[in-house]
């Protein structure tokens, strides 16, 4: 029974790719950030199932997210720069916080308080940010 040998050119790009990968995934990692909090009602009842819409005001980009069983919801890999924040559920009124600083390497905490009403024009969301320096 022969054993394979170990071709040096294999051997070479093995340890290589070793060696890059973390690299690669630091500079990732460090050129984004991220965004997140949680979303209840005036008595600070968890809000399930509320929709979470994030804009870029640069470029209008848009993603959304729904909030989990205990109003929470998260977004990641966000490009630095300024963010528009809409809250929006049945039954409470659409909120809004504008101008969400997000900076690289950063997490803010985005926490909001809706009211019950009509869903209509959004409203000023009274919302609490809070900015922490944990990577994403």
């Amino acid at each position: 029974m022969q054993f394979p040998m170990f071709h040096p050119r294999r051997l070479f790009v093995s340890a290589l790719f070793a060696v890059a990968w973390p690299s690669a995934v630091q500079c990732q990692s460090a050129t984004t950030g991220g965004l997140a909090g949680a979303v209840t009602d005036p008595a600070g009842v968890a809000l399930p199932q509320v929709t979470v819409t994030l804009a870029n005001s640069a470029t209008m980009a848009a993603q959304s997210a729904v909030t989990s069983a205990s109003g929470a919801y998260t977004f990641s890999l966000l490009a630095p720069g300024a963010y528009a924040v809409q809250f929006a559920a049945t039954g409470f009124k659409t909120a809004l916080m504008s101008s969400v600083v997000v900076n690289v390497g950063e997490a803010p905490t985005l926490d909001a308080a809706l009211d019950r009403g009509e869903a209509g024009d959004p409203v000023r969301c009274p919302c609490r940010l809070t900015i922490t320096t944990s990577s994403t």
